[in-house]
């Protein structure tokens, strides 16, 4: 059975809380985003760990974090009004503390990550085991702390300043990550130079490749099988129109084409019709009367 509803965040055992969930404006504050939950790995010396490895699509992003069950109900945020940076850490106490705070709580106070774009983090949460309130009674929250470190655990989502890739996908200079990361003019035209530079090695391997006379067959047979359409501009179409009427041309008559270059009429050849370069036919001679 879940827990009693209740406005106060430290009521709650942290049986109760479950997991822990990263939410903020990578996600646009919603709590389905996929990707973005972190798992508990165990306690040492009082100590919860919980962790989530992603990459950075960007410098620096900010977030909270809540209960994976109870939602903005039990959020963690720093203690500062200010954004607070996670430090690197691999136990609490480096790491920098945290304050529990309800659904109304902690608006505008955000954790910080920053990091290279394109690295790979573990973040790191520690819950302590504070007082129970009674000796069978289970344990709530006492301190909070987070750290990161440059470890790569199972890269489990892709985080961003306004996107999360769940799940993340390879990075290519052809998507919009790099020129998006790209801060200043310089950082920008070396991404599209990259793009430039891998799309002529691509075309020229393709050339080098078209080049085996096997792989000319084969795409003839392919062309064969599968008829190739490509649209044309309005001057191919007018090249294909004139084509198609060199070649009628050629295959029509002698006669019509003396008639189409001279710009004439040509008359057909019925009964006593007679053509414009045939003479006059005399007119038959009367029917013989039988006596």
């Amino acid at each position: 059975p879940g827990a009693a509803w209740s406005n106060d965040p430290r009521s709650y055992a942290l049986d109760d809380v479950g997991d822990l969930r990263l939410v903020g404006p990578p996600c646009g504050w919603r709590l389905e985003q996929k990707g973005l939950r972190l798992v508990a790995k165990g306690s040492t010396n009082g100590w919860r760990l919980f962790q989530l490895c992603f990459r950075m699509l960007t410098r620096h992003f900010a977030f909270q974090l809540v209960s994976d069950r109870l939602g903005f109900r039990w959020r963690l945020c720093p203690e500062a009004v200010s954004t607070s940076a996670v430090p690197r850490a691999d136990e609490p106490e480096k790491g920098v503390k945290a304050v529990l705070g309800a659904k109304d709580e902690g608006h505008g106070r955000n954790f910080c990550m920053q990091r290279e774009p394109l690295s790979v983090v573990t973040l790191f949460v520690w819950l302590q085991e504070g007082d129970s309130g009674g000796p069978s009674a289970k344990p709530r929250l006492g301190q909070a702390a987070l750290g990161f470190a440059p470890l790569d655990t199972g890269v489990q989502v892709a985080i961003g300043v306004t996107r999360v890739h769940y799940p993340p996908r390879p990075i290519s200079v052809f998507g919009p990550e790099l020129l998006e990361l790209a801060e200043t003019e310089d950082e920008k035209a070396k991404v599209v130079q990259m793009k430039n530079d891998l799309v002529r090695k691509v075309c020229w391997q393709l050339q080098e490749e078209y080049r085996d006379e096997e792989v000319q067959r084969e795409v003839l047979a392919l062309r064969q099988l599968y008829p190739y359409r490509q649209r044309k501009g309005l001057l191919a179409l007018e090249v294909d129109k004139q084509k198609r009427e060199l070649a009628a041309l050629e295959a029509a008559p002698a006669s019509a084409q003396a008639g189409q270059a001279e710009g004439k009429p040509q008359l057909a050849l019925t009964g006593g019709t007679t053509g414009p370069d045939l003479p006059p036919q005399p007119p038959p001679p009367p029917p013989s009367s039988l006596s």
